[in-house]
């Protein structure tokens, strides 16, 4: 049983690593943290959050993977190699298409069937949500850019 719940200190471990050394996992972080604030305006059943969550955690998991597969990569091989450069560029293109397709999925969620302007609405409406916004939009580019992350000596992608 202690095995169990350390297995999940490591793993746990790895997302916090993951957020500190990518700047694209940090970017789909914001994302999905600015499609939560809008989730309980326009989504209304229990099937379209767990369509959203599903997008969002397919989208976050690939991407550690993407991290994960590019760090044994350069890892393997210090010098540009073709092979390794393949393998890259694949992984990474498998995060765009997941991520294409849960765009594609935001926007039938979010913007379809008028519930574009009922977010519009909410938020013309509700000054303060707009000043929320705004002031997550600063936190949310200083949390991209790594600048809370940054120590001397460390890489930051």
């Amino acid at each position: 049983m202690l095995n169990f719940l350390f297995s999940f200190r490591y793993a746990f471990n790895g997302i916090c690593k993951a957020i500190i050394t990518g700047r694209n996992f940090r970017v789909q972080l914001v994302f999905a943290l600015y499609i939560l604030l809008f989730a309980p305006i326009v989504l209304k059943s229990v099937a379209e959050w767990a369509i959203m969550f599903t997008c969002i955690g397919i989208v976050m998991a690939l991407e550690c993977l993407n991290s994960a597969i590019e760090r044994c990569c350069d890892y393997i091989c210090k010098d540009k190699h073709h092979d390794i450069e393949f393998v890259k560029d694949v992984s990474a293109g498998a995060v765009l298409i997941v991520s294409i397709c849960s765009a594609c999925v935001g926007v039938a969620l979010f913007c379809l069937n008028g519930r574009f302007f009922e977010l519009i609405s909410f938020c013309s409406s509700h000054l303060w949500y707009l000043i929320v916004l705004i002031a997550l939009t600063l936190l949310g580019a200083a949390f991209i850019s790594g600048i809370c992350f940054k120590r001397n000596g460390d890489k930051n992608e």
